[in-house]
């Protein structure tokens, strides 16, 4: 009995140490990071690129279930004190700064890339 109240004890100091990050567990080497899915299952995936914080560029990549990419690699800016990106790829709309919704895509990205 007086061991199984140790390794309670034991257990429950270890599990207050250990912090694992989610959002690093879901990033890869080469930089990397899952971001949000849309509701048919297509990824998105963002790597950050430069900035200073809380202008944050990077680089954007969606693509379907199968791995194939969707759009391309969109070049993006998050501004993460208030919630927002701009897209600073040429071509692509709209060109200001647009709020980003809550339960999103763009929500999760900035959760990976503002961290």
């Amino acid at each position: 009995m007086k061991s199984k109240t140790i390794l309670m004890g034991l257990a429950i100091l270890v599990s207050s140490v250990i912090d694992i990050n989610p959002v690093e567990a879901r990033c890869r080497s080469n930089g990397w990071c899952q971001g949000g899915y849309d509701s048919q299952g297509n990824a998105c995936y963002v790597k950050k690129v430069g900035g200073r914080w809380p202008f944050i560029q990077y680089k954007q990549q969606c693509k379907d279930k199968q791995g194939n990419d969707l759009f391309g690699i969109y070049l993006v800016e998050a501004d993460c004190s208030r919630d927002r990106k701009r897209w600073l790829t040429e071509g692509i709309q709209p060109r200001g700064w647009t709020d980003v919704l809550p339960g999103s895509i763009g929500e999760s990205n900035l959760v990976v890339v503002c961290n």
